[in-house]
């Protein structure tokens, strides 16, 4: 059976905004039957705690526990199809489906971590897990870099001895070329895409995987219709190479919408 890769860049699950759009990846997912599925974190948006924006009209009547229900929300609508297809494997005593899943926490996520920090009378009343990421996924920590068949997957990638993010014009380009392997992260919600090969002639790919949403976000304005918006579908995964199929939300929504 061919190893595939199924990549959910950040998808930003917030109140106020339908959560349908993981309802049609979930029936996606148990189409394809990926044998990894990573989610590149930003799942949960937590507007509520977004110091830049506290204090402004925009920001009133932002709350934790609603941050928490609109990402719990997409996780179930997300692994519906999948449990319901276990259900009935179960009921007949035969093999479900269980693809490894694997969750890199994102700076969205890190907030919590960031609010826990600057005041520590929260210590015990919030956390990560109130998220429920773990009844589904591997968990790892904003920044770690997680590696799977060859591949470094994480939100975002540092620099070597450096705080700042690796970015830029050629993004992907540029990971290939200070990490030395197949690397693919989210965050930027940009696509970008750039393969080559060792000195041994290994083939390694560069991937910046875009964003799952459809909404626009107000701090973006026109950066907005830079964003490339869907999923990465990766075939035939092997030591860091793949071929990569990559899925609009558009052409998501009209397979799998109702």
């Amino acid at each position: 059976m061919s190893n595939i890769h199924l990549v959910i860049p950040d998808s930003h699950a917030k109140p106020g905004v339908s959560n349908e759009r993981y309802r049609w990846l979930g029936k996606l997912i148990m189409d394809v039957r990926p044998s990894v599925i990573i989610n590149l974190g930003d799942m949960a948006d937590m507007y509520s705690l977004n110091a830049y924006d506290r204090g402004t009209a925009q920001f009133q009547g932002a709350r934790y526990r609603d941050d928490i229900d609109a990402v719990k929300e997409a996780l179930h609508e997300l692994y519906a199809p999948m449990k319901a297809f276990n259900k009935r494997m179960a009921r007949n005593k035969k093999r479900g489906y269980k693809p490894r899943q694997i969750m890199c926490l994102g700076n969205h996520e890190h907030r919590i971590n960031k609010a826990i920090n600057s005041d520590e009378t929260l210590i015990g009343l919030m956390s990560t897990q109130d998220l429920g990421y773990e009844e589904y996924y591997e968990v790892y920590k904003y920044l770690d870099i997680v590696p799977v068949d060859g591949i470094a997957y994480t939100h975002c990638m540092q620099h070597k001895n450096s705080a700042q993010m690796i970015g830029g014009a050629h993004q992907a380009n540029s990971l290939l070329m200070k990490k030395h392997c197949s690397v693919t992260v989210g965050h930027s919600h940009l696509l970008d895409y750039k393969t080559d090969t060792t000195g041994l002639g290994t083939r390694i790919h560069g991937l910046v995987a875009g964003c799952y949403f459809e909404h626009h976000e107000g701090y973006a304005n026109q950066s907005n219709e830079n964003w490339w918006r869907g999923v990465v579908i990766k075939h035939n995964v092997n030591n860091g190479d793949y071929e990569p199929e990559f899925i609009t939300i558009d052409r998501i929504r009209q397979e799998y919408g109702e």
